[in-house]
């Protein structure tokens, strides 16, 4: 056992704790959509029973909201990506709504199963170091 071998097992350790702290931060990520998500599924099923003209809070920015009559409750339109959006039937954005939170709950399970693994390996890694560190101090 060597210093040599010591200082690689040490880069490893650090090389697996930085994917863990990026897998933390895309967990986050996902997890903020999700809620985000799961809020405005909400908000379009008590659009949908409340019907026409139904008076909402519009979220202006900065913690500022105005109050508004929505006008027509089966036309929304809906952020693809780019900052382009389609209009879509009621129906149709809930059903992309629906999805987009089965992606994402399927990127949550995803990302916390490379982060037990990923844990398994910075625990197993920790361990190899204080047994190469106790073999150098002999």
């Amino acid at each position: 056992m060597s210093e040599e071998e010591l200082r690689k097992a040490i880069t490893e350790l650090r090389s697996f704790e930085t994917i863990m702290e990026e897998l933390r931060s895309r967990y986050q990520l996902v997890v903020a959509s999700i809620n985000d998500l799961q809020v405005s599924k909400s908000a379009l099923e008590e659009i949908s029973k409340a019907g026409e003209g139904v008076e909402l809070f519009l979220d202006i920015g900065g913690g500022v909201y105005g109050k508004a009559v929505l006008k027509d409750t089966n036309r929304f339109l809906v952020n693809t990506g780019s900052g382009i959006l389609i209009e879509r039937s009621l129906e149709e954005t809930l059903k992309m709504v629906e999805k987009r939170l089965s992606e994402l709950n399927d990127a949550r399970g995803s990302i916390e199963t490379q982060m037990s693994s990923l844990q398994a390996k910075i625990e197993e890694s920790r361990s190899r170091i204080q047994l190469l560190y106790e073999k150098l101090k002999k």
